[in-house]
């Protein structure tokens, strides 16, 4: 018996060892193994972000040097209304148009998000020729801007309708144009 009580011993000593030393020591290695790996996968992509950011900055120093004026024509920081308004009648005023019967609004819910629209409303009479001039000009403008309602009507000076070729007559349109600017 004593023969096999040295053995059991050993057996439990080992057991113990085990438990209370080797098994703690096990599960340390592998949380510091699993570390590891996560450490190395974050240098990877630090990398890769450090590679994406010398590109970003490559092409930013690559931008001519106005490019921050036409981005602020663009999506200005803030919009003046009045000076929309002036920007979209200044054609026509060159012309000897005016624009009549101006309204003003703002939408601050535009988009729920980031800019903010400016609306103006406002009526000029002229010749669809010159009208489509005036659309021309505010499309090639550099301000972000919408046309988002033009109506019109042909009446003479008494009020009465005018049957003419429609080269020739003037036209009292109604226009409304959306300016954005960043909120």
């Amino acid at each position: 018996m004593k023969r096999f009580l040295f053995p059991v011993l050993l057996i439990m000593l080992a057991i113990a060892v085990y438990i209370l030393y080797t098994d703690s020591l096990y599960a340390e290695l592998k949380y510091q193994l699993a570390k590891e790996v996560e450490v190395k996968a974050a240098v990877v992509e630090a990398e890769k972000a450090q590679v994406k950011l010398e590109e970003i900055k490559r092409r930013y120093e690559s931008l001519p040097p106005d490019a921050d004026e036409k981005l602020a024509q663009l999506l200005p920081e803030t919009v003046d209304p009045i000076k929309l308004l002036i920007d979209a009648s200044a054609f026509l005023e060159r012309n000897g148009y005016s624009a009549k019967t101006v309204r003003v609004s703002y939408d601050d819910a535009a988009g729920g998000g980031s800019y903010r629209k400016h609306k103006i409303s406002f009526s000029i009479s002229a010749s669809y020729d010159m009208f489509r001039e005036f659309l021309h000009e505010l499309e090639s403008s550099l301000m972000l801007r919408d046309t988002s309602r033009v109506s019109f009507t042909v009446v003479d000076s008494l009020g009465r309708q005018v049957y003419s070729r429609p080269e020739h007559v003037i036209h009292t349109y109604n226009v409304e144009i959306i300016g954005y600017s960043l909120r």
